[in-house]
């Protein structure tokens, strides 16, 4: 529990429910097959993660950060989480849009751009961000 002082100047958290903030378990296939998770395995786990997260910041104005969408095994959760998480009006929930900064100043950075500025989420009149 911060103070109001210190909690006034939380924008917001993050869950990272995976590497570098990203929605998968692992950056390479485990030696040892029972390490192995499987996609319901990740899925179950991020979801309950969520719905821990998104409780524990109920009543509160702190912007909540996510990134629960992994292409590569087509879970796609952020929208889930949006719909699912109840928040006071005017605290928002935000979404990890890594790609967009990925291909800065790149070759092909106006493709990327192009290929994902529907995903960037704009303030809404009820102070909350979405599409």
């Amino acid at each position: 529990n911060l103070s109001q002082p210190k909690l006034s100047k939380v924008l917001g958290v993050q869950l990272a429910t995976g590497i570098t903030g990203d929605d998968r378990p692992y950056a390479a296939i485990p030696k040892n097959p029972k390490y192995e998770i499987t996609f319901a395995q990740w899925k179950n786990y991020t979801r309950n993660l969520a719905g821990i997260f998104c409780d524990a910041y109920k009543n509160s104005s702190v912007g909540l950060l996510i990134n629960l969408d992994n292409p590569a095994v087509n879970q796609t959760d952020s929208t889930w989480f949006t719909q699912t998480c109840q928040r006071p009006r005017g605290s928002p929930r935000l979404q990890k849009e890594g790609i967009v900064s990925h291909g800065y100043q790149l070759n092909g950075e106006t493709f990327i751009y192009n290929q994902s500025h529907s995903l960037l989420w704009e303030l809404q009149p009820w102070g909350d961000f979405g599409r």
